[in-house]
């Protein structure tokens, strides 16, 4: 075999380019589209004491919660803010469907939720108009809705229901979680908000429940289990520990999602009661409160 030979080859491309060539090379790769992503909602959960283990039950409970927070933001985006919105029921197959929240495999030791959204654009119909909404806009809404919480003192543009799906993480941040950051991103990785949630933003959020009240009538509170549940007339019936009688009660549409959960289990409701002779009582209901299920 014949001994190798040391040459001084060169290839003809980096050396043959002229100045203008060059330029446009140059040009070129600096026009590279960034890379296209999912919008992301991270949740990033904070153990209290630094612990570095978590109940299942926060777990599951925090991941549902969070779907509920995107499902409010997809109804914001495809109809606009409404107030009064509660009821998820009536979302449509397809905005269920650009809301949905998908998840990567958690790393270990980790208490990061990270998830994406992962729908095609859903085309909205209003009159004669058609509008595009895509999951960048869910993602996006859902971080205006944290945020409106957390800088203005009385945010209209928060659905009724977005805030019961807040206040509900107060039974997590009792149990053993210190607080809950949400964080966004849009489809190019930019990110869009960072909220921290703790006994400071729920606080807020009762403020806000306080002054969506109907009236300010002096409140009763009720413990039992709610046993029937009719949500076209908005009535319920009440089972009382001790009691043979089921107490009535009358409840507004922004109250049915909580209840519907709350169906069969130990519930606190708080409202006006009106006490009749040889009657049950009748309460109007102004909140419904889920007690944590390890405190009974």
């Amino acid at each position: 075999m014949s001994e190798p030979k040391k040459v001084d080859f060169q290839p003809r491309w980096p050396v043959t380019l002229s100045p203008k060539e060059e330029a446009e090379f140059d040009a070129f790769i600096g026009n590279v589209s960034a890379t296209i992503e999912p919008p992301r909602i991270d949740t990033r959960i904070l153990p209290r004491d630094q612990s570095s283990s978590l109940s299942l039950r926060s777990l599951s409970e925090l991941a549902e919660l969070t779907q509920k927070l995107a499902d409010y933001a997809g109804y914001d985006v495809a109809y606009g803010p409404n107030p009064d919105f509660a009821d998820l029921r009536s979302l449509s197959a397809e905005l269920a469907r650009l809301t949905r929240l998908t998840s990567d495999p958690f790393a270990p030791g980790s208490f990061i939720i990270p998830a994406r959204l992962e729908a095609d654009p859903l085309e909205v119909v209003e009159g004669e108009r058609r509008r595009r909404v895509q999951t960048d806009d869910v993602a996006r809404r859902f971080g205006e809705i944290l945020t409106l919480l957390d800088t203005e003192n009385a945010p209209t543009g928060v659905s009724i229901g977005a805030l019961q799906a807040l206040e509900a993480l107060t039974r997590v941040l009792n149990r053993e979680v210190a607080g809950v950051e949400f964080s966004t991103a849009d489809s190019f990785s930019r990110p869009l908000a960072k909220v921290q949630i703790g006994d400071k933003f729920i606080r807020k959020v009762r403020e806000v429940l306080l002054r969506r009240r109907p009236s300010q009538d002096q409140l009763e509170t009720l413990e039992g289990r709610v046993t029937a549940l009719d949500i076209i007339q908005g009535t319920l019936f009440l089972s009382v520990a001790g009691s043979r009688r089921r107490i009535k009660g009358h409840f507004s549409p922004m109250f049915a999602p909580s209840l519907l959960e709350a169906i069969n289990r130990p519930v606190r409701l708080q409202g006006v009661v009106e006490r009749r002779e040889r009657r049950a009582p009748v309460i109007h209901i102004h909140t419904v409160e889920i007690p944590d299920a390890e405190e009974s």
